[in-house]
């Protein structure tokens, strides 16, 4: 695709040099026919390399890009500093990855029909300060979403679902992280300081340090932040790998994947001009899952005019995705596919991407409520949607109170946030087929039964609540009951046929419940084999 980029400083670098041309050669070239032409084949071809983009790069960039080459993944090392991985990249980056969720255990947020959240973002400005604010040099900020449109191979309710949302400019289901990235050579003297004689020690407390200032901006704009320990990296890691048919280790010259799989995933860029406000559809890409990630870098060495650049990596099943991708204004990073998945996965070094950056004052991108929206309930009588989160491992118990089938599509919904579950009911328990069957019939690796697994929740009963709390008093469980129990019920999602009330302790909001055919199709099947058995 070829268009102009008339940016004024683009416009001066191609009028400059054709004015001196024009001045030189009216000095040397007496016929006026003679140098008309050569004033306008040099206006002509200096176009390119100035103005014009073609595929969304100048022809410098592209030149430069078509130079690069595939480079192999190196994994991380890594060491584990009171609870807190730190990663050490190649030979000079050392990094801190951060899990940002909603600051509420559980949390409620609507979504307008003009696509306003009730939550805060994540605003990008005030991180970019932190780039240059001490004598920690920080080389970049990554805040990078995980999101979802399916998850499971043939499985078509992701996208109803997602077209039953309407347009927002937030993940339904997925989680978000934040990477520092500090360069070794730029931060000599900060380790000395902090080592007491031992560079090492000192250059991972400078790296906490920089997390450290990190953590407190997040938190003080709304949100909660986790310091990834090595098993969280080691979990995302594998998260990854099972959500993905391990598609990241068959990398190619323009994606990843091979001819024995449907699954392919591509590392995409923004094409030049396109602004993050037009991210709000790339949600809408047909992929399983999709990363999208925003980097802030220093610019200037003092850290006056940070840049900003955007990075997708697709997992699509679509053979027509990379062209609905440039519909979106998003192009292929050729040559630089493993160099984009490393960006991604925590266990492997990251490795720089050649690709357009801007100015954050020009560009400056909203990054709306970090960790995502969570389970989505349903759409609002006001045109909205309704959504419902719940952090793990902070004790909590959501309600799921009604009919059987609409609690299996809850937790169908939840497992597009990549949480695992695990469903343990007592040996009594009627409906103890038809989960049995659920789990059978989606075979996802993020649901089992009665399995002894670390898991992010727990699905019980009432009678099982007791049991499942003593065995684990910090793990988050969900207690499905057809009717109300007599218990507490703080936090809970009542389906009463077409309507869901969603209650915490604070607030309480409604939305029409309606399953998508695909939804109901696996519960069907649950339902009438499990009550055969």
């Amino acid at each position: 695709m070829v268009r102009f980029g008339l940016t004024p400083g683009r416009v001066m670098a191609w009028a400059l040099p054709v004015i001196a041309v024009a001045v030189i050669a009216g000095v040397f070239v007496p016929s006026a026919v003679l140098w008309a032409v050569i004033v306008g084949v040099f206006a002509i071809v200096w176009l390119f390399p100035t103005v014009i983009d073609i595929n969304g790069a100048s022809t410098a960039e592209n030149i430069r890009r078509n130079r690069v080459t595939d480079k192999p993944y190196e994994p991380v090392r890594m060491r584990e500093v009171d609870g807190t991985a730190v990663l050490l990249e190649g030979g000079d980056i050392v990094s801190v990855w951060m899990e940002v969720a909603p600051r509420d255990d559980v949390d409620v947020t609507t979504v307008s029909g003009d696509g306003i959240v009730s939550r805060p973002h994540i605003d990008t400005a005030k991180l970019a300060k932190l780039l240059r604010q001490s004598d920690v040099v920080i080389e970049s900020i990554a805040v990078t979403t995980m999101s979802y449109d399916t998850f499971l191979p043939g499985y078509a309710a992701g996208n109803v679902v997602a077209q039953s949302m309407g347009k927002i400019p937030v993940p339904s289901g997925g989680r978000s992280w934040i990477t520092v990235r500090v360069r070794v050579t730029d931060n000599v003297s900060a380790a000395q300081a902090r080592g007491a004689g031992e560079f090492d020690q000192g250059m991972i407390r400078a790296v906490l340090a920089a997390a450290a200032r990190l953590r407190v901006v997040v938190e003080e704009g709304g949100h909660h932040v986790s310091l990834c320990s090595p098993e969280m990296v080691t979990q995302m890691t594998s998260m990854m790998a099972a959500g993905t048919a391990r598609v990241f280790d068959k990398p190619g010259r323009d994606g990843f994947g091979d001819d024995s799989s449907d699954t392919k995933a591509y590392g995409l860029y923004p094409k030049r001009g396109v602004k993050r406000e037009d991210a709000v559809g790339w949600r809408d890409l047909p992929g399983v899952r999709s990363f999208i990630t925003t980097t802030l870098t220093p610019g200037n060495h003092d850290g006056t005019d940070p840049q900003v650049s955007d990075q997708v990596v697709l997992v699509t099943r679509d053979k027509q995705a990379v062209q609905r991708a440039s519909k979106m204004g998003l192009s292929l990073l050729r040559r630089q596919q493993r160099q984009a998945a490393s960006r991604i996965i925590p266990s492997i070094a990251s490795q720089p991407v050649i690709q357009p950056e801007y100015p954050l004052e020009d560009n400056h991108p909203v990054i709306h409520y970090g960790g995502g929206l969570g389970l989505f309930v349903g759409p609002t009588a006001q045109g909205g949607s309704l959504f419902i989160k719940v952090r793990p491992a902070t004790g909590t118990t959501l309600h799921f109170i009604g009919a059987v089938e609409a609690h299996q599509v809850l937790i169908e919904r939840m497992l597009m946030e990549s949480y695992s579950i695990n469903i343990k009911l007592p040996a009594d328990d009627p409906n103890r087929p038809v989960w049995q069957q659920l789990v059978d019939n989606l075979h996802s690796p993020l649901l089992a039964m009665d399995s002894d697994r670390a898991a992010d929740f727990v699905l019980t009963s009432p009678q099982g609540h007791a049991d499942a709390k003593a065995d684990n008093p910090t793990q988050s469980t969900i207690v499905v009951s057809e009717k109300t129990p007599n218990m507490a019920l703080e936090n809970s999602v009542h389906i009463k046929s077409t309507t869901a009330v969603v209650t915490t302790e604070t607030e309480q909001e409604t939305a029409y419940f309606s399953p998508t055919p695909s939804e109901m199709g696996f519960v069907a099947r649950s339902n009438e084999q499990g009550r055969t058995r």
